[in-house]
């Protein structure tokens, strides 16, 4: 498993070279117009590639991810999951407590689990 953050200042023969390697590739992007619009970028960059890609939202508002994906996503991507948003707990979990995936009761940990085991 490799996580890359993408960005323009990646090489394009590195990002070339890293998803001719991978078996399958996860997409996760936050709903803010600009994320979107890099992740639609990202996709039309990468046709050859595209067969490979999984789309995961991140922070999304519950129960919003089919109406985010038809009225702001214009390209159409397999979805495998959402991470909802939790403002108020990952504002404290952020500056003061333990991090929610270490917890035992965490929503988003169970978020985490339930997208990463559907796609084992």
């Amino acid at each position: 498993v490799l996580y890359i953050d993408q960005h323009d200042s990646v090489p394009e023969n590195i990002k070339q070279y890293l998803l001719e390697k991978s078996h399958v590739i996860h997409l996760i992007s936050c709903i803010d117009p600009l994320a979107l619009e890099a992740l639609a970028d990202f996709w039309d960059s990468f046709p050859t590639f595209q067969s490979k890609m999984q789309l995961i939202l991140n922070q999304c508002p519950l129960g919003k991810e089919r109406e985010i994906r038809s009225r702001f996503l214009k390209i159409e991507i397999p979805f495998l999951g959402a991470l909802f948003s939790e403002p108020n707990l990952m504002w404290h979990q952020i500056y003061e407590g333990i991090p929610l995936v270490l917890q035992k009761k965490s929503k988003l940990k169970k978020q985490i689990l339930k997208v990463v085991e559907l796609n084992i």
